[in-house]
């Protein structure tokens, strides 16, 4: 029995002393220095690139200790197995105890697999953080896009060569399906186009152009204040101001306080909180990541809600132009699912499809001959965004020749006072009056401080090619000789409705290849006329496809796809694996800046040869004296 307790005496004594003898050691590593990367994973095509390639991926690495260590040096180590070390980079403590630095990874030190990284500082040792390198996804991505085009040239195959009965059971389905939705087709395409855009909605946005509509709303409703001079924000930066005439602003203020009440969003007590990333990192066009809001797929949806609808009237329209002809489904095919029109509106979320819908409304109108309601959309349409101004000389002749001076004179003068009414109210806000000033000088050509802005899809991007400061009025010297002489052949020729809408495209045309700053979104305006002046045979479908895939590619070639996934899906576009990495090593091939420019010369090709093919087609139509 005695022997019995003094055995277990003795485990308890060896027990205590056991944790008395490790508790030292327990202590003594509870580590000062705490390494962390932004990314866990790095993924690469097909091999690691040598050191210093321009392929070569990278991640940050930061290092936090206490502030006593500043100034001392934190080497990086690498291990390929978690024992043996070596160096790899270092960096020096700054006086807030962090030290941040960027690292390739080549093959001078990464391998495919798994690799362990630490910090070193004078006898301390971080954490061992690990790092996955996946090598050889770019035979998968390869593999994937063979087999897609494998299958569209074989169904393509089996298409035109190929006839295949369907079996009986299939051909009754078939005729019970075309029963019920005889007479409802139209319906059943406008529903659908408007569901794929309402899907797409709440989880897509261009990150800073969506991120300044609800800044607008945030500056009002927030804090009392307004997005331009003179009673901005204190450090509010001059390139979120709002910029553009009265109507869309109109509409982020009667939506921003509905998605206010339903989200219950309270703000910051300091404005400068909503654009403060963009400052601290030296890049406003990274200030969205300042505000966010948990429910930004909500106020997505609001903002987008009236383009889309816009987007789908547009199809309505183009529908009433071609209805009971062949082409009245055909059209609104061609319109509703256009890949580039539902990125316009349902993705990128601009609001140039509301003001292609007020200007094709006219059009209609003017059709019907409804004139004062004609005149009206007109005018919102010049609310809106500016370029439907000049469609009101061709069409004031148009109905000068339809139904007299009278008719025309009053035209004039509903949208001149409509267009003044709407302009003028911005003048109870304070500034408006400098506001509307600098809204019609700030974007001409060249701007304010006697500078061109060249930007998108236009061939002055010559000149920063070959690096020639022109700072001349070219838009103007361009714009103008060439607009009045579409006017002259226009008025020259029978004027008929078709002829006016060839002129208007023609304008737009002209548009296109004189002013400097031609953005992709640009091109939706012009679509409607193209479509319905191919759907009369007067514009090749064949150019109409054309016109909306150019600017589509540019857009997918200039911004990062991930760009275009909203941030409360995708918080960091650049480090979303394996998808980031394939783009950042893909799309530099893809889109090199020979890509870029041979697309940028295609467009101005493309518009030049349709110009002078509607140019054609009005000559052809010239009256006889």
């Amino acid at each position: 029995m005695k022997t019995r307790s003094s055995r277990i005496l003795l485990v308890l004594f060896l027990l205590a002393w056991t944790t008395v003898a490790v508790l030292p050691q327990a202590v003594a590593t509870d580590n000062p220095i705490t390494l962390t990367l932004n990314r866990e994973t790095v993924s690469y095509l097909f091999a690691i690139p040598p050191i210093h390639a321009v392929e070569c991926l990278s991640f940050m690495w930061t290092v936090k200790t206490d502030p006593s260590y500043v100034g001392q040096v934190a080497v990086l180590q690498f291990s390929h197995n978690g024992e043996e070390w070596r160096n790899l980079a270092n960096g020096v403590v700054k006086a807030n105890g962090t030290a941040s630095y960027s690292q390739p990874v080549d093959f001078d030190w990464a391998v495919n697999g798994r690799n362990y990284l630490r910090v070193v500082m004078g006898k301390e040792v971080s954490n061992t953080v690990g790092l996955t390198v996946n090598v050889g996804i770019g035979y998968l991505v390869t593999g994937i896009v063979i087999a897609l085009i494998g299958v569209i040239i074989a169904l393509w195959y089996i298409k035109r060569k190929i006839g295949i009965g369907k079996p009986q059971p299939l051909e009754r389905l078939q005729s019970y399906l075309a029963a019920f939705v005889h007479g409802r087709e139209v319906l059943l395409l406008l529903a659908l186009g408007l569901l794929i855009r309402v899907l797409l909605a709440p989880w897509t946005e261009q990150r800073f152009d969506n991120y300044v509509n609800r800044l607008w709303g945030s500056v009002v409703y927030g804090y009392n204040q307004y997005p331009f001079e003179p009673l901005m924000p204190s450090g509010y930066p001059l390139v979120l101001r709002y910029s553009f005439p009265p109507i869309w602003l109109y509409i982020i203020l009667s939506l921003f306080p509905v998605w206010l009440r339903i989200s219950g969003y309270s703000f910051h007590g300091d404005p400068s909180s909503l654009w403060k990333h963009g400052i601290d990192v030296g890049n406003v066009f990274e200030s969205y990541r300042s505000f966010v809001p948990p429910s930004l797929p909500l106020l997505d949806f609001f903002f987008k809600l009236p383009n889309i609808l816009a987007d789908v009237g547009i199809g309505c329209l183009l529908y009433a132009f071609a209805k009971n002809t062949k082409y009245e489904k055909a059209t609104l095919l061609f319109w509703l699912f256009n890949p580039f029109t539902i990125q316009i509106s349902a993705v990128w979320g601009l609001f140039d499809p509301l003001c292609t819908f007020f200007a094709l409304c006219s059009l209609y109108l003017l059709w019907r001959r409804k004139f004062f309601l004609s005149a009206t959309f007109l005018s919102l349409g010049v609310a809106t965004k500016i370029y439907p101004v000049f469609f009101l000389i061709p069409m004031l002749m148009y109905i000068y020749k339809e139904e007299g001076l009278g008719k025309s004179l009053r035209y004039f003068g509903i949208c001149l006072f409509v267009g003044l009414f709407i302009f003028c109210s911005f003048l109870i806000f304070p500034g408006g009056l400098e506001f509307l000033y600098r809204l019609f000088v700030f974007k001409a050509s060249p701007d304010l401080y006697g500078e061109n802005l060249i930007s998108g899809l236009t061939w002055t991007n010559l000149f920063k090619v070959f690096k020639l400061n022109v700072n001349l009025p070219i838009s103007p010297l361009i714009f103008v000789p060439t607009y009045f002489g579409v006017n002259y052949i226009f008025m020259k020729s029978q004027k008929s409705f078709d002829s006016l809408i060839a002129c208007l495209a023609s304008v737009l045309l002209v548009i296109y290849l004189s002013y400097t700053v031609v953005n992709p979104q640009y091109v939706f305006w012009i679509l409607p006329l193209l479509l319905y002046l191919g759907m009369k045979g007067k514009f090749s479908k064949r150019l109409y496809v054309v016109f909306s895939f150019i600017p589509l590619v540019f857009i997918y070639g200039v911004f990062n796809p991930l760009q275009f996934v909203s941030p409360a899906v995708i918080w960091e576009e650049h480090n979303f694996q394996p998808w980031s990495d394939i783009i950042l090593q893909m799309w530099p091939i893809i889109f090199s800046l020979v890509t870029i420019g041979f697309i940028i010369c295609l467009f101005s090709f493309v518009s030049l040869f349709s110009l002078v093919y509607l140019k054609r087609h009005m000559n052809n139509g010239l009256s006889k004296r």
